[in-house]
């Protein structure tokens, strides 16, 4: 049997693996693109106001820029190393991270790993040379070179996730790691850094160890549950209120997971309070704060999940936090979110994805509706979601059937309903047909027809084959189109609290088509989604039906 600690230390050695290859490649420069299609961990976000620019860099050590936080180019290689050094001409870059202190350079905190030098060996793990050290250009692309010191921290220690601070005694400090494969308890240290950066003063310090977390979970060699003995990147901030602030990562079980404690004296000496609970959702871990240049703070992180092939993958991701007042506040959900309330008052939220992708909580469960994580310049970030409880697709075409998002939300409790065509294709889940309605604990499911009937589109969407779905929530009825025209079937539908009709043509629905059916259905609220180029009509508000226009274009 595999434990938790001897599984952490292979996804290491793993992850060394392939990280020193993929440093060793010349990069092809890419253009435009999307910050979900770019694989990296560790994302750190320097906005530069000297050249309107943001520059992200990370594990790996490339650099990526851009003008909006949405389109990048990158990755360029921006670091020089010096063969006689200790960290070698090619050493591993972790955790790369851009600072700027006003004096007009460029700083460059990263852990660097010579892997041709061993410096101990602990309960059977060969540890390598690794350590935290800054580099500097007059230039935010570079290149990096070392112009201090020939080591900042002590070199038979391995050290990792090196951060600046400057405290208030006016003095800099890098905050870093001391890595649990050596201690078997990780630890947050500080060590005062020259005025110049150029060096350390002194000894490190502990702030806090692993085992002070409240919140992180491993299993012992005996089964026994217990704090996980890692820590990982360290960041430092302070709130509105002046409060000091460290996020840090760490796992529960097998999910990084991300936490934050505050020092209650303000400064890096503490004693440092750590929050019960982690700040960000499973599996997303490692960030930075930065602001945008409309002064919105931001956070970078990665997601941290597994393909199809059990490879991992690492994308960055950006929340907007919220610093203003005592506490900082994460939100990882920027779509559009519309409430209701069933008879009873339990809660229904819809958070608008996009084009026929839906996400509804209630009661505590999550339900997925036709979940497609790109189409076309658009993407939705399915990792920072939760698993789904139920999980609908109404049929096979490609803005709708995703396999492989479907098998990343899928559990072994998730409810699978789909028309035959999309369950032959994926292989398992529960077919439903026209005309069918079954419950699925306290969710009533009726499965209605959807195709076209104008001449010439028949082959689109062929009667009999696609599903519209109504679902009975605690008495809220609400009725999920997918690709039909106003059929005759429609008359049919009654008592809808929440509709959601397609709209664009030659696909599914005309504008005139689409008012037609609001009229013979008379939802409460009506959601056109699916919609491409056609202009949705206003003009249903006078019918008393509530028209929300979200994105689902």
């Amino acid at each position: 049997m595999i434990t938790m600690n001897r599984l952490i230390t292979i996804i290491v050695c793993i992850l060394c693996i392939f990280k020193a290859q993929a440093q060793t490649r010349n990069p092809e420069i890419r253009h435009d693109v999307p910050l979900d299609s770019i694989r990296l961990s560790d994302p750190a976000i320097l906005a530069d106001q000297k050249t309107k620019m943001y520059y992200m860099t990370g594990t790996g050590g490339m650099m990526w820029r851009s003008h909006d936080l949405k389109l990048w180019e990158g990755p360029f290689r921006v670091t020089e190393f010096d063969k006689d050094s200790w960290m070698g001409p090619n050493p591993m870059i972790w955790a790369a991270e851009l600072h700027q202190t006003g004096d007009g350079w460029y700083y460059y905190f990263a852990t660097f790993t010579n892997r041709e030098v061993k410096i101990d060996t602990v309960r059977g793990n060969v540890i390598e040379r690794r350590a935290c050290q800054v580099l500097r250009s007059d230039n935010p692309m570079g290149p990096y070179r070392t112009f201090g010191d020939a080591t900042y921290l002590p070199a038979y220690r391995p050290t990792l996730d090196g951060t600046l601070w400057r405290d208030t005694d006016g003095k800099p400090y890098m905050v870093f790691c001391g890595e649990w494969l050596q201690n078997w308890n990780g630890t947050i240290e500080k060590i005062e850094l020259k005025l110049d950066f150029r060096g350390t003063v002194g000894e490190p310090k502990i702030l806090f160890r692993a085992s002070d977390s409240p919140w992180s979970r491993e299993k012992d060699s005996d089964g026994n549950i217990t704090w996980n003995k890692v820590t990982d990147g360290p960041w430092l901030f302070r709130t509105g209120t002046g409060r000091l602030g460290m996020l840090w990562t760490s796992w529960v079980f097998g999910d990084y997971t991300q936490g934050v404690a505050y020092s209650e004296s303000g400064t890096l000496d503490g004693p440092w309070i750590q929050e019960p609970n982690p700040i960000t959702p499973p599996n997303f871990g490692h960030s930075m704060l930065f602001q945008r240049f409309d002064g919105q703070w931001m956070m970078s992180i990665h997601s941290h999940s597994n393909d199809h092939r059990g490879r991992t993958v690492r994308i960055p991701h950006l929340f907007e936090v919220d610093l203003s007042g005592d506490k900082l506040i994460v939100n990882t959900d920027n779509y559009e979110v519309d409430v209701f309330k069933t008879k009873s008052g339990k809660v229904v939220k819809f958070h608008a994805l996009m084009h026929s992708s839906i996400r509804i909580e209630y009661d505590g469960k999550e339900i997925e509706i036709d979940p497609c994580a790109k189409l076309r310049e658009r993407t939705v970030d399915y990792t920072a979601m939760p698993k789904a409880d139920y999980l609908f697709v109404t049929h096979e075409h490609f803005d709708h059937y995703d396999s492989t998002t479907i098998a990343l939300l899928t559990k072994e409790q998730t409810q699978l309903i789909m028309n035959k065509r999309c369950v032959d294709m994926y292989g398992s889940g529960t077919v439903m047909v026209n005309g069918q309605s079954k419950m699925f604990n306290d969710i009533k499911v009726e499965a209605v027809p959807a195709y076209n009937t104008t001449e010439g589109h028949l082959q689109f969407h062929p009667k009999g084959r696609d599903n519209g779905y109504i679902l009975t929530l605690d008495g809220l009825r609400i009725y999920i189109a997918g690709d039909t025209e106003d059929i005759p079937e429609m008359e049919n539908i009654k008592d809808i609290d929440i509709a959601f009709l397609p709209c664009n043509q030659p696909f599914t629905m005309t504008p005139e088509q689409l008012v037609r059916a609001a009229k013979v259905i008379k939802p409460k609220v009506l959601f056109p989604y699916h919609y491409g180029h056609s202009t949705i009509p206003q003009q249903l508000q006078s019918e008393g039906i509530d028209v929300r226009i979200r994105h689902y274009e």
